[in-house]
């Protein structure tokens, strides 16, 4: 079940609390801005995939207009059909912010971007069939990467035992602000977009107009 919002945690977290059969349980904290939950609704007795529960103590995220996940549903044609609706939008407004078309935090989609060679502001209607290819080959195969258990980050067990991460995603945040590119070796900068501040390689990730 998803209890209410933790008290002291940000607007996006959530603390699910997990029954096993034989009546032990744990909880989970989850954080992030595109998290989508995929979970048992017990008001309805039916697998609840992001719409809004009908018990309002436990609101659940708005589920993205497309479901990465599910490679029925994110297809290069859909994602060809999604940006081009939105000509005059940067590419990581597209892709994911709030009104984006993934679940994926910032970040790490600007880290796909990076290795796509795509710069964040890149307007939709500038880009070109092989970047958006490049968009949609390389989320594919960072997300069929975690769900095959290839990559993952370093956690600690229902155990208790440290799991060592097997991931070499970047996360692009003001940490990296001024580090070299794990590409190239420029220095990361940085610029204004989508009401934050991105972090991009200039070389790597000329800007298309």
């Amino acid at each position: 079940m998803i209890l209410p919002k933790t008290k002291k945690s940000v607007s996006h977290a959530y603390h699910m609390k997990l029954e096993l059969d034989d009546s032990s349980c744990f909880g989970l904290n989850l954080y992030g801005w595109g998290t989508t939950l995929k979970v048992y609704n017990i008001d309805v007795g039916e697998i609840d995939t992001g719409q809004q529960s009908q018990n309002k103590s436990y609101p659940f995220l708005p589920k993205s207009p497309i479901d990465i996940t599910d490679f029925d549903d994110f297809t290069l044609e859909k994602f060809r059909t999604w940006l081009s609706d939105k000509p005059g939008v940067n590419i990581v407004e597209a892709c994911a912010t709030a009104n984006g078309a993934f679940g994926i935090a910032i970040p790490v989609m600007n880290y796909i971007f990076l290795i796509s060679n795509v710069h964040p502001k890149t307007k939709a209607r500038a880009l070109t069939s092989a970047d958006i290819q490049a968009i949609y080959d390389n989320t594919c195969r960072i997300i069929s990467e975690y769900q095959s258990g290839k990559r993952i980050c370093k956690h600690i067990n229902v155990f208790g035992k440290t799991i060592e991460g097997q991931n070499d995603i970047l996360w692009m945040t003001s940490a990296v602000l001024g580090t070299a590119c794990p590409v190239c070796g420029t220095t990361i900068e940085a610029t204004p977009a989508a009401g934050t501040k991105m972090y991009f390689c200039p070389a790597c990730q000329v800007i298309k107009k």
